[in-house]
């Protein structure tokens, strides 16, 4: 493999990534930080402070991505070698509600 298909198939994994990564911030964004708030605050006692979640920032942002990517290879395996025939949205959508249920 020469240089240029190297960067090639970098950037074909890297968008992937980089989606999956957008979907599970947003989706925890809005579990966590809006339909999940108000339990949060009734129980404040039970979690971290906002200052301790903040210091831990970075190793959520770092953990989502490695898990993004793992995500990401994990269905680059599974589905090689298989052809789509115009339903691979289907495919990728029953990938990614099987992963849901399973995280």
């Amino acid at each position: 493999m020469n240089n240029g298909e190297c960067k090639k198939m970098g950037i074909k994994c890297l968008i992937p990534v980089a989606a999956v990564f957008v979907v599970m911030f947003v989706f925890g964004w809005v579990y966590h930080g809006i339909y999940m708030a108000p339990l949060y605050e009734a129980t404040a006692s039970m979690w971290r402070t906002q200052e301790e979640m903040q210091n831990l920032a970075g190793i959520c942002w770092i953990t989502k991505f490695v898990m993004a990517a793992v995500i990401t290879c994990l269905y680059c395996w599974m589905a090689k070698g298989s052809e789509c025939h115009g339903k691979c949205l289907k495919k990728g959508a029953k990938f990614g509600l099987k992963i849901g249920l399973l995280l």
